[in-house]
């Protein structure tokens, strides 16, 4: 059976300002950081095992996946990844 889950980054700062990103690039900050640990914990306690995923090119997304990344490698996981285009934010302008 195919199983598809979707997980958005973690907290940026425009995101606790109420602040619209689009494709600006901005990092996680430390709230987003323990949010990214916090899902890779779920997602191991709850066995939930993927073999692959798809990721947005940008910053705050592929932070995101680093994070998760590298919290499963503790515990001899790992999963192939790839980076989509598609999976861009709309551009809003300025």
């Amino acid at each position: 059976m195919l199983s598809i889950y979707l997980i958005r980054h973690g907290e940026t700062d425009f995101n606790k300002e109420g602040r619209i990103q689009g494709r600006i690039e901005t990092d996680l900050n430390p709230t987003g950081i323990e949010q990214c640990k916090k899902t890779a914990q779920f997602l191991l306690e709850n066995k939930i095992d993927f073999d692959y995923c798809y990721v947005s090119p940008q910053k705050r997304a592929i932070q995101s996946l680093e994070i998760i990344k590298n919290h499963f490698k503790h515990y001899n996981k790992n999963f192939d990844f790839f980076i989509d285009d598609n999976l861009k934010e709309i551009h809003c302008g300025r």
